[in-house]
């Protein structure tokens, strides 16, 4: 008699564990490991800031620039990735004050994603990060060829007021867009 009841139970339980097996949720979609690294940087960075925002952790925001660029490298179509560019180029611009090394990042958002919504602001930093490096016939041309480009955006007067500061006049005029110029960073 016990043995058959243990088996019964046994029985039981083994159908039991498999319906809860079967019936159970199955597991969210495991995120992107990168993102998630680039996640936990981006945290850390902010913590590290708020603790002492007079002196960034040089070693984590190089960490951080290098996921960033990764993530464009590992997944060039993902819509996230010219986003991460540009935030690389803030990191490089702004922690390690090397001008022309975000331009050419922000140049290179706008060359391979010039749909996306990053590359207007990319197209502006790279204007004035010239500008910024005294390379006025560079800012010019970008800025120039941003207001071509983007004759309506948000950045337009900062655009034109560039330019004037450099002593130039915007064209504002609607001639067709030339192409993109060279980068010579």
């Amino acid at each position: 008699m016990m043995i058959r009841t243990l088996s019964t139970f046994s029985a039981v339980f083994f159908s039991f564990s498999l319906l809860f097996q079967t019936c159970k949720p199955k597991a969210a979609v495991t995120a992107n490991p990168d993102k998630t690294r680039i996640d936990s940087l981006e945290n850390e960075m902010r913590l590290a800031t708020e603790k002492n925002p007079a002196e960034p952790d040089l070693r984590l925001a190089m960490f951080l620039a290098q996921a960033y660029q990764n993530y464009q490298v590992k997944y060039p179509d993902d819509s996230i990735s010219p986003k991460y560019m540009f935030k690389a180029g803030q990191v490089i611009e702004n922690v390690f004050n090397d001008k022309a090394r975000a331009g050419e990042i922000y140049y290179d958002i706008y060359k391979k994603y010039p749909k996306s919504k990053s590359a207007p602001y990319a197209l502006f930093m790279t204007g004035n990060l010239y500008h910024t490096i005294a390379d006025s016939a560079h800012a010019m041309e970008m800025l120039q060829f941003f207001l071509a480009k983007y004759p309506d955006h948000e950045l337009k007067t900062d655009a034109m007021a560039l330019i004037r500061s450099m002593g130039g006049a915007p064209d504002t005029s609607s001639r067709p867009v030339k192409e993109l110029p060279m980068n010579p960073l």
